[in-house]
């Protein structure tokens, strides 16, 4: 649910972050300092103080600044969102901005703090404050749009794609079948193939075995559980055939990346 997480200081005004597309849902808040979101086409730039924006999947965006100080940043990545964020995000200009009280930067900042743990250390718990943490924010972000613009919301093929990718992850350890996961979603099984054709660009399976590897990679990195236990948690029938994806994708063994990866850390 929570894919990435990032808290730093900025100063756009002095080295501007250049568009380009993010994989996640993204929730940027600007805690303190002034910047502007700005894209590819767009003839003019809106700058904003303690404001949170919300982008959808592969909508590409840069940051800029007014000034040359320092921004402080706080931005969190999501696989999904509830559907009434997804949608007022999707039918506007390509992104949801909404203006932040001193509270709710508190709270914000409070959400980094307890998340940072869980996010690098996963516990039976993570999940459950992930998505504490995604309602907060989406509650956050929406507390502004007039509830006739949120109701009624209609499935979106986007939106059915997302919630059989957040089905599968939520029950990734049960190594679900792809009619389950269609069942879930309320399609046919073939119906969903041809929506990930069209949103992902790549068949169910494909995507499914790569949210399975970049989970085992969080395992890996996180925790001195052996490739065994990791691939079971993953999905996979078995370490064998765990290997075996994980070389075709990322074109190394587990053991190999997890060194690898443990080097860089330790080089850091």
């Amino acid at each position: 649910m929570l894919r990435h997480l990032v808290s730093s200081a900025r100063r756009f005004g002095v080295r501007p972050m250049p568009p380009h597309p993010h994989k996640y849902w993204e929730f940027y808040a600007v805690i303190n300092g002034k910047v502007a979101a700005f894209f590819p086409k767009a003839d003019q730039t809106d700058f904003r103080d303690k404001s949170l924006w919300v982008f959808p999947p592969e909508t590409s965006h840069g940051w800029i600044s007014s000034d040359q100080k320092k921004a402080r940043i706080i931005a969190f990545y999501f696989s999904f969102v509830p559907p009434p964020l997804d949608k007022i995000a999707r039918c506007q200009v390509g992104y949801h901005m909404t203006k932040l009280s001193d509270n709710e930067i508190k709270r914000i900042v409070i959400f980094e703090r307890e998340l940072r743990s869980f996010y690098r250390q996963t516990s039976p718990f993570s999940s459950l404050l992930f998505h504490r943490c995604l309602l907060e924010l989406s509650l956050i972000a929406l507390k502004n749009v007039p509830v006739q613009k949120l109701s009624p919301v209609q499935m979106t093929p986007a939106m059915v794609v997302d919630a059989a990718i957040i089905w599968f992850t939520e029950h990734l350890n049960e190594n679900p079948k792809l009619d389950q996961v269609a069942r879930a979603a309320r399609v046919s099984t073939s119906h969903l193939r041809r929506l990930f054709l069209l949103h992902k660009r790549n068949n169910p399976q494909s995507v499914f075995t790569r949210i399975r590897l970049e989970h085992a990679m969080q395992l890996m990195l996180s925790s001195d559980d052996k490739i065994d236990s990791i691939a079971h948690s993953c999905g996979f029938s078995s370490a064998v055939n765990f290997c075996r994806a994980f070389k075709v994708h990322v074109k190394c063994t587990p053991d190999v990346w997890r060194k690898k990866r443990r080097e860089m850390r330790l080089g850091n």
